[in-house]
């Protein structure tokens, strides 16, 4: 015999016209979450109003602060959008990609130049110290 158990997930949603923004806190302590962008088309099938959401995206709220996190969240959303844009007017792509700016900043060629040769300095860092161990 199984139980069953009730498992309750706190999410918030931010709705607008064009997408939803899903967060999930990891826990009661901990304030950090993870920001989802979702494009959500609104159909009717059979006369009923329907949605049908595609996930873009996804970024934790942690990693706005760094420019490789606000890149690799616009490169997944640039990549699962491009199907649609043939679609969508001009002035929709626009209102989409003011909307997704709301939460996460766009990513300058001097923030990614700045971070790749911070990382780099670092990965030197780390190569001297394990050299010096061996």
């Amino acid at each position: 015999m199984s139980q069953s158990k009730n498992v309750r997930v706190n999410y918030n949603y931010f709705k607008d016209g064009d997408g939803i923004w899903k967060r999930s806190p990891k826990s009661a302590d901990e304030k950090p979450c993870l920001l989802s962008a979702y494009l959500v088309q609104s159909v009717r099938i059979n006369g009923k109003p329907r949605q049908k959401a595609t996930f873009l995206a996804s970024i934790q709220r942690l990693s706005l602060a760094y420019p490789l996190g606000r890149l690799h969240f616009w490169q997944a959303v640039q990549k699962r959008i491009e199907p649609f844009l043939p679609s969508l007017s001009p002035e929709q792509q626009q209102h989409i990609k003011a909307k997704l700016l709301e939460y996460v900043p766009d990513v300058t060629k001097e923030e990614i130049a700045a971070a790749r040769e911070e990382w780099a300095q670092r990965e030197a860092r780390l190569k001297d110290l394990l050299g010096r161990k061996a």
